[in-house]
Order: structure tokens, then C-alpha cells, then sequence
């Protein structure tokens, strides 16, 4: 036994001192596959566009493109007036340090795989406060390879900006758990997880504060310290406000521009509503519907890992049943019966699809594996799981890869091609002034506008429109626009084409040269403002947290 217990000490002691490089082996090899397939999920299309679209405005020095140019055959589109900025800033980084060199899918795949690596260190870092090594490292691997983050969310989906969500709800929960045991930089790490969370995906943002709520109110339920549970709660809260703050300058114009597009009406009707996207025992289960199979994989993982700690336990620590029972809630809100409270707290309808909350599913069932890795029977072969690990990544995601992609219908197969064809963004994107005809024609190429995908379109002017010489401008038009005149520098009126959204110039004569620039609208302006009120407190609270004394708080 002294020889195992030596054997076990060495082996921690190995992890310990190169976990983070054993960890980024095992997530080279999960990701393989991207470097080695063709990725086909829903969103890609889309991906590739922003992607060349987001990349060539930051090689033009703009650190933050809201407006992308060369979307919809050169007209443009506000697509990042409301869509998350980090995962495309990862992208096109990469894109900048390698001169563009590569293909957008590569830079999309760097991104992806990027995202998967991170959320597996924020993982270990968080488990790795508070189980051995190898167990830490062990249920983080887990984590990357989880089919509904690693299978749906990649390969079928090509969920990009949901990726990057991953990484931050295991920092929060570190954060929380520091706070709780009022150790150092539970603030700062709060802070630190929210900002990079409503960065990256703004449901998973509002997912993980449904899920802190009801952590809270479970440990209520399970008579833990109500006093301890409000103060933490309270301090968590603050915390994620400030971080919330600090992106003001992203999700303040998302959220008061709306009705420049059609992006509320899409997020709330037809395929995209809450209400359709329940999941279901009945439906039967195909590649397309992929998600309910993973929900029920999930249930009975849940159950079978409570019943296997029930048993294995001699004193089962009261965080392993908390952390079921919370996993058991999150797939409920998966459920029809959840259907009253989804209309009772009316922003989680935002979420457009109930099995996002796969996400925190998956936290809770890496949590309870880390739980049972701590077993002594189970510590005895870390070993040699370990050293399976290898062939588990790759067998992982060479499964999923092939395995996991759904079979489009024709009709989804076409707006895809048509997509890479026309460079068309999504059709929730639509500024209020284009009609949804000439937009879906548009797409298709049924209309043609510029010479050359992403080069600047010709201007026309056109006499007697509307009894007064214009200049067509081929820019969909939006508010962020300002034309002068280039001799006198007098602002010159904008105003929508009919039908096609074009943005049109009143000239004072037909010689007239126009200049166009990029302006920021009032609310960006105020966004901006807020988060540098955000940046001030957050420097307060690091600033508290680094002179504070250090408190040493037993593990929960």
C-alpha cells in the first residue's frame, strides 16, 4: 500500500508541475479533426463571411467593426451592432498575425479550437482548487470532449460564438467559490468571467446568471448558512454588474438599435421561438435533432453518477448532491413543463432554444466525475487513465466529426451556397428599410450590385428623384453614415431608397463630390461611457482585493 500511495503521489506530483502542457496535448488532439475536415454546421456560412468581413476592417485599423463591408455583395450590414465581438477578434487576430495568409475557415477553426482549449484551463483551474491533480485534469479533458460542447456545438451547429461561452461559466463558479470561502480575488474573478462572457455570447450570459439564481436557491434548500448564501449572492452579483458594466459599449447600442433591424422580431417567432425548441421524449431522435438525444445521454449520466456516489461514499459531500440537483434542474428547463416559467421570466425567451442550457449540464456532470475521481479505488488507476486519454481524445473527435453533422434539407443546403456565393449575412440583420424580397433576392444573386464581392460598389447619380439630384450610394443605409460635401464640408441629407434600403445623398448639384464617414451613433457613445465607469470600478475592486489580507477558508 506504501508503494501505491508513493506511486499516486508521484503521479499528482507529475500533473501538477505540467498539467496545463498534458491539457493542451489532449485538446491538440480533440481537435484534430478541424484542421482534417470540412466543417458543414449551420452557422458556418455564416462564420466565413464575418469572418472575412471582421478581418479586413481591422486590417483597416478599425479594432472594433460594427458595420461589416463587404457582406451582401459590397452593401454592407450591421451585424456586430449586435453580435458578440471576442470570438471574431480571436479570429481575425490570428488572421493579422499570419498576413492573411490562410483561408477564413482556417482562422474560424483557429478560433474554435482556441475556445475549446481555453474552456478546459478554466475547468482545471477551477477543479484544481479543490481535487488532486489528476482528477482535476482528468474531468477537465472531459469537459473539452462533452458531446454537446465538443459534437453539437462544433460539428453540428458550428456555434462559434457559444464555444467561447464555455470558457467562462467554470471561472465564474471559482470566483463564487471564493467569494464564498472570502479568500482573494473572488471579486476580480467574478468580474474577469462576466466581462469575457457577454463578450462572447450574450444567451450563455443570461443562461449562466439563471443557473447562479438557482445554485443559490439549492443551497437554501439544502439548509446550508442562509447568511453565508446572501452574502455571497449579493457579492457575486456586484461583482458580475461591474463586468456586465465594462461591456457596456457592446451590449448597450445591441439592445436600444433593435428597431434598426429585424433582429427582435427574429429572435422571438417562428423556428427561433423558445416555445418550439423544447425538448421532447416523443420526437424521435435523428441526426438533425441531435440535441435530444445528447439531453437524454445527459439525464442518465446525472442519475447513474448519483447513484454510483451514493453507493461509493462513505460521507457524501453535501456539494456533490447540490451539484446534482442542480444539473437535474438545468434539464428541466430543457422540458415542455418548464414552458411557465420561461413565460413568467420573460428575458430568458432570449435564449431562443431551452437545450442551451446543455451548457451548464455539462459543468454540473464534469463537477460530479471530479467528485468520484477522488474515490480511492478510482485514484488507484489515474494512472493508467491518464495515459488512455490520448487515444480517448482522438477517438472523440474523430467521432464526433463523423458522426455528429446533421443532413440539411435542400432548402437549407441552398441558403448556405448562396451564402458563400453573395457573401449574404443573416437575414435577421436586414436594416428596417430593405424590403425581405428585394434581401432574399439579393442573396440568392437574383440581384446584382457590385462588380466584385467586397470592392467598393460604383456610385450613380441619379436627376428628378423625389424633384431633387441624389446621388445613390451603394450602402444600405444606416444611421452610423454621414456624407459631406468635400469642397464646403457642409453635411449633405441621407435618406433610404425605397424597397431596396440604398442609402441616397441630396446633392446642391450634380458636380458635387461627396465624402462619407463612419460616425458613432449616441448610443454607442453612452455604451462607451458606461464602460469606462465599469473600468473604474473594476480597478477599484482589484486594487481592494490586492492590499486585502489573505483568508485561508477550508474547502467546501
Amino acid at each position: 500500500m506504501a508503494a501505491d500511495a508513493g506511486s499516486v503521489l508521484r503521479d499528482d506530483d507529475l500533473t501538477r508541475r505540467h498539467g496545463v502542457l498534458w491539457l493542451t496535448l489532449y485538446a491538440v488532439l480533440l481537435t484534430l479533426p478541424l484542421w482534417s475536415e470540412t466543417l458543414i454546421g449551420h452557422s458556418q456560412a455564416l462564420n466565413l463571411v464575418w469572418q472575412e468581413a471582421f478581418a479586413d476592417r481591422m486590417r483597416h485599423g478599425v479594432l472594433y467593426p460594427r458595420w461589416i463591408e463587404t457582406t451582401n455583395q459590397g452593401l454592407g450590414s450591421p451585424a456586430f451592432y449586435f453580435y458578440a465581438p471576442l470570438p471574431f477578434w480571436v479570429s481575425s487576430l490570428l488572421d493579422l498575425l499570419t498576413d492573411g495568409r490562410l483561408s477564413p475557415a482556417a482562422y474560424v477553426s483557429g478560433s474554435m479550437g482556441l475556445a475549446i482549449w481555453c474552456s478546459g484551463l478554466a475547468m482545471y483551474r477551477l477543479l484544481r482548487a479543490h481535487f488532486a491533480p489528476t482528477s482535476a485534469l482528468i474531468a477537465a479533458v472531459l469537459y473539452m470532449a462533452l458531446p454537446y460542447h465538443l459534437g453539437i456545438d462544433v460539428w453540428w451547429r458550428a456555434a462559434l460564438g457559444e464555444l467561447w461561452g464555455f470558457v467562462w461559466p467554470p471561472l465564474m463558479l471559482h470566483g463564487i467559490v471564493r467569494l464564498w470561502q472570502q479568500q482573494r480575488w473572488g471579486w476580480t474573478t467574478v468580474i474577469v468571467a462576466t466581462t469575457g462572457l457577454t463578450l462572447s455570447h450574450l444567451p450563455s450570459f443570461l443562461i449562466v446568471v439563471t443557473g447562479a439564481g438557482t445554485l443559490a436557491l439549492l443551497l437554501l434548500v439544502l439548509r446550508q448558512d442562509p447568511r453565508r448564501v446572501a452574502r455571497t449572492a449579493t457579492q457575486a452579483g456586484l461583482a458580475a454588474a461591474v463586468g456586465f458594466t465594462i461591456t457596456a459599449g457592446y451590449w448597450l447600442p445591441a439592445i436600444t438599435t433593435l428597431d434598426l433591424t429585424d433582429v427582435n422580431g427574429f429572435m422571438t417567432s417562428g423556428q427561433y421561438n423558445y416555445a418550439s425548441n423544447f425538448v421532447a421524449v416523443h420526437k424521435p431522435w435523428t441526426l438533425d435533432q441531435s440535441v435530444q438525444g445528447v439531453s437524454l445521454v445527459m439525464l442518465a449520466a446525472l442519475a447513474q453518477l448519483y447513484v454510483v456516489g451514493n453507493r461509493c461514499f462513505t460521507s457524501r459531500p453535501w456539494t456533490f448532491t447540490a451539484t446534482c440537483w442542480f444539473g437535474l434542474a438545468m434539464l428541466f428547463l430543457l422540458t415542455p413543463a418548464s414552458h411557465p416559467l420561461w413565460m413568467l421570466v420573460t428575458p430568458l425567451q432570449r435564449i431562443q432554444f431551452p437545450w442551451r442550457f446543455l451548457l451548464l449540464v455539462d459543468v454540473a456532470l464534469v463537477l460530479l466525475c471530479a467528485h468520484l475521481l477522488e474515490l480511492p479505488r478510482v485514484v488507484a488507476r489515474h494512472r493508467t487513465m491518464r495515459w488512455l486519454l490520448p487515444v480517448l481524445c482522438l477517438a472523440t473527435g474523430a467521432t464526433w466529426a463523423r458522426f455528429i453533422p446533421p443532413k440539411y434539407p435542400p432548402s437549407v443546403l441552398q441558403i448556405i451556397a448562396e451564402s458563400a456565393l453573395t457573401r449574404a449575412d443573416a437575414a435577421e440583420y436586414r436594416t428596417r428599410w430593405t424590403s425581405a424580397k428585394y434581401y432574399r433576392d439579393l442573396r440568392a444573386g437574383v440581384v446584382h450590385v457590385a462588380p466584385s464581392y467586397g470592392s467598393a460598389a460604383v456610385d450613380q447619380v441619379l436627376d428628378d428623384v423625389g424633384g431633387a439630384t441624389v446621388l445613390l450610394h451603394h450602402r444600405f443605409f444606416y444611421p452610423d453614415l454621414r456624407a459631406v460635401d468635400a469642397g464646403s464640408g457642409a453635411p449633405l441629407l441621407l435618406r433610404p431608397q425605397a424597397v431596396t434600403g440604398l442609402t441616397l445623398v441630396e446633392l446642391p448639384s450634380s458636380g458635387t463630390v461627396v465624402r462619407f464617414e463612419h460616425v458613432r451613433l449616441p448610443q454607442e457613445q453612452l455604451g462607451w461611457l458606461v464602460s469606462l465607469a465599469g473600468l473604474f470600478l473594476a480597478a477599484v475592486a482589484v486594487l481592494w482585493e490586492y492590499r486585502r489580507p489573505v483568508t485561508a477558508a477550508p474547502t467546501p
